[in-house]
């Protein structure tokens, strides 16, 4: 009687140690797939940041001429002043334009 219950024990065990094989399987195939979305997703986050940092340095570049043009704004509209001269609305309508983008231009620069 006691090599029966000892059969039935050890295959008891035996099928308790394959359960166990497979559930570990199953959490290491897990940890693969989180593996591979993770990289996935630091490769994409990269190439954002990349492209986050090329955009910043394009908003720079951009500033740099508006900043240039509302140099010239200025000289307009200190040399219109003394001569009585007055700007173009057409005129008027660009400069606002020019300090509207360079205002988002600063915004986005940093």
């Amino acid at each position: 009687m006691k090599t029966i219950l000892d059969k039935i024990n050890k295959a008891y065990e035996l099928e308790a140690t394959k359960t166990e094989l497979a559930k570990h399987e199953v959490e290491l195939g897990l940890v693969q797939d989180i593996l591979v979305e993770y990289k996935k997703g630091i490769d994409v986050f990269q190439q954002a940041r990349d492209f986050e940092d090329k955009v910043r340095t394009t908003y720079k570049q951009s500033l740099s001429f508006f900043n240039n043009a509302e140099g010239i704004i200025n000289k307009i509209e200190t040399n219109s002043k003394e001569l009585g001269v007055e700007i173009p609305k057409d005129t008027l309508t660009l400069f606002t334009k020019i300090r509207m983008y360079k205002k988002d231009a600063e915004t986005k620069s940093k």
